[in-house]
């Protein structure tokens, strides 16, 4: 790809340290990490204000869940667009593009004046989230390159996994100084910011030539998103207190797996360019590491969710209280990525990464003896220690399934990676 040879120049180190990451990659990194950051923080930034917002907008708990369900449901569907979109428009368009669309939901979503435009606003919010962080992996992995990929993708998650757990701390902070509705005009500024130096900083790139199989998998497409949102959807009201064997689980749920295994079985006979391209995991460490990424933000992602309720039911505490509560996991891993980056160079992946799995199982384990009388020290000491579990974790894993790849296929990795993250 033309991006491979961009981020050649973009990212060329001195000759006497090929594996040196110069100025110019470190902030391209680093604005692509910005857009990703206020995709994930959107995830659980609402979390802790469903009550007022409800209030203000006289809806039930049952409506207003799904600001947050919404936006969840749409990021499953638009994810696998993402390694299609890259190669047919180019990472620098889309990437921009999609977070123009991002700012535009989110303002109008600050000024939603009912609850059902506040999820339709969402949902298109959702969509364009679902896009920024999958495109900017892509991008950051073909700008650093396969010699530097496992360091950069090391460090660049330590935003990555401080924009979920910080969602809940920073809403909670929001909803109390300014009203719910900052928790959407939050991100106005920071992105407008983003997008004009995107301009200046961003390596251009120019979208992949694929003359014989280049064209949009619109079958692909057709099972594989109603696929996901329609399991996701019927997840979700599993979660909400509907029975599992009642209809609205099972029929949506049912109809998801079957559009998914009609969408597996189309990427495996297709001589075209699926959407995920499935065959990426007859290659044994690419999939070894993508069935243990899915585990990690299976438990990861979980407890974001599960915390705060559990501090606001449970304990009877308020927003912001509840936010903090989960702070120490971002900060454990915000603590350890560093050197978790040193480690990686040194002893490679699978040095590092059983490590951080055991510390993780332990600090999640911790977690399933608490009761109403857990004082807060024991919870914040064993989310600490999650959290470094995770930090050593996540980045060395996500690199080493980079590693595995080839760049040409790099688009479509990321595709599959995040929609397995995601789900």
């Amino acid at each position: 790809m033309a991006a491979s040879g961009d981020s050649g120049s973009a990212a060329g180190a001195g000759p006497g340290d090929p594996e040196r990451l110069d100025r110019r990659v470190g902030l391209a990194c680093g604005l692509l990490i910005l857009g990703a950051f206020l995709a994930l923080l959107d995830t659980t930034i609402v979390s802790v204000g469903m009550d007022r917002i409800g209030e203000h907008l006289h809806s039930p708990l049952s409506t207003i869940q799904w600001i947050g369900a919404g936006y969840m449901l749409a990021m499953a569907v638009a994810i696998p667009l993402s390694g299609w979109a890259v190669d047919r428009f180019g990472g620098r368009r889309m990437w921009m593009g999609t977070l123009a669309l991002f700012l535009v939901a989110s303002g109008l979503s600050g000024l939603a004046w009912s609850a059902p435009s506040l999820i339709v606003f969402r949902i298109v919010q959702g969509f364009a989230g679902g896009l920024i962080e999958p495109v900017a992996q892509t991008m950051i992995a073909r700008t650093a390159g396969p010699r530097r990929v496992g360091r950069v993708m090391s460090l660049v998650q330590i935003p990555l996994m401080l924009a979920p757990v910080f969602g809940p701390v920073i809403g909670g902070s929001v909803m109390e100084l300014a009203g719910w509705r900052w928790l959407f005009f939050l991100n106005l500024p920071i992105g407008a910011a983003a997008l004009l130096l995107a301009r200046r900083v961003l390596p251009k790139d120019r979208p992949a030539a694929r003359p014989a199989d280049g064209g949009f998998d619109s079958l692909g497409f057709a099972l594989l998103s109603p696929g996901l949102g329609l399991l996701v959807y019927g997840l979700s009201q599993a979660g909400t207190g509907a029975r599992p064997g009642s209809a609205t689980v099972l029929v949506p749920v049912v109809l998801g797996a079957l559009l998914l295994l009609g969408y597996a079985a189309h990427a495996l006979r297709t001589k075209g360019a699926p959407l995920i391209d499935l065959r990426l995991f007859a290659n044994g460490k690419f999939a070894r590491c993508t069935v243990m990424l899915f585990m990690l933000g299976f438990t990861v992602n979980s407890g974001l969710f599960m915390i705060p309720l559990y501090d606001q039911i449970v304990r009877g505490e308020g927003p912001v209280h509840a936010g903090l509560m989960v702070a120490p996991q971002g900060l454990g891993a915000a603590l350890v990525l560093p050197f978790v980056s040193r480690l990686t160079e040194r002893f490679g992946a699978r040095g590092v990464v059983p490590f951080g799995m055991a510390l993780a199982c332990v600090g999640t384990f911790a977690y399933t003896q608490i009761d109403a009388g857990t004082g807060p020290g024991w919870l914040a000491f064993w989310l600490f220690v999650r959290g470094v579990g995770t930090g050593a974790t996540f980045g060395p894993a996500l690199g080493a399934a980079y590693q595995a790849i080839g760049d040409a296929v790099a688009a479509r990795a990321t595709s599959a990676l995040y929609v397995l993250l995601q789900l």
